[in-house]
């Protein structure tokens, strides 16, 4: 579901859904993680990496590749 709003430039709604989730992965992570940098936000990156529960390998090289 958060990919759907991704793809459509909508990680304000993309963010919504991971918020209001539940059960979320690092996987879940990594793809918002993903949304803000393709979209050049990194105030929001930084913040939602900051917060991440668990990171791996996916997460550090999305945050260095920003």
């Amino acid at each position: 579901m958060k990919n759907v709003y991704d793809v459509c430039g909508r990680t304000v709604d993309a963010r919504k859904v991971l918020d209001e989730s539940s059960e979320l992965d690092v996987v879940a992570w990594n793809s918002m993680l993903q949304a803000y940098a393709d979209s050049r936000d990194g105030e929001a990156l930084w913040e939602l990496f900051r917060c991440m529960p668990d990171r791996d390998v996916v997460s550090w090289n999305t945050v260095i590749g920003f």
